[in-house]
């Protein structure tokens, strides 16, 4: 069930348009899908840090808004490029981290609250997969953002190219169609 639920929902996300739903509906689906007690996405904030962008379940008080990005898991994570288990110096003790790794880098974390039963090999495979597809589709909302930010200025290029072509033209008319000419 577990698998065949999380499969479906890593195909789905890709379809989703806004980078806020993504991360929530991840930690909802991870969250109700796995039964851990609590699950949490972040992502990278202006400061160099990863910021808690949405959570699900009994987040507990000590779990932070941020994660430094050299913090103990981070720093595993960038090593492994896939599961680990949140180490005891990290502000992430105890969870289950999740990168998002687009292109070689990690770009973001899911972190996982306690289980009723460990996950087996297969199923943090199935949730690093899941991981992933959201740093996926992370970038893919980030390149269609781009793709609109190069459009505008396209256009905005292409206008104030048209209005100087204007002035420039203004500029060659013949001295006998100047107003103030004894000729006009």
């Amino acid at each position: 069930m577990m698998r065949t639920a999380l499969l479906a929902f890593a195909r789905r996300v890709h379809f989703i348009e806004d980078r806020a739903t993504v991360v929530e509906r991840a930690v909802e689906e991870i969250q109700r899908v796995t039964g851990v007690a609590w699950a949490a996405a972040y992502t990278p904030a202006d400061e160099g840090c990863l910021t808690r962008a949405a959570m699900a379940g009994d987040v507990p008080f000590e779990i932070p808004e941020e994660v430094d990005q050299d913090d103990p898991a981070l720093i595993e994570l960038r090593a492994v490029r896939g599961v680990v288990d949140g180490p005891p110096e990290s502000v992430l003790v105890g969870a289950l981290v999740l990168p998002f790794v687009v292109a070689g880098r990690v770009t973001g974390l899911l972190a996982l609250g306690p289980a009723a039963e460990p996950f087996t090999p297969a199923e943090r495979e199935i949730l690093g997969a899941l991981a992933g597809a959201v740093g996926l589709a992370f970038e893919v909302l980030a390149v269609r953002a781009l793709r609109r930010e190069v459009a505008y200025w396209r256009g905005r290029a292409e206008l104030a190219q048209r209005e100087l072509d204007v002035v420039h033209d203004v500029g060659r008319e013949p001295q006998a169609m100047r107003v103030g000419s004894d000729l006009f």
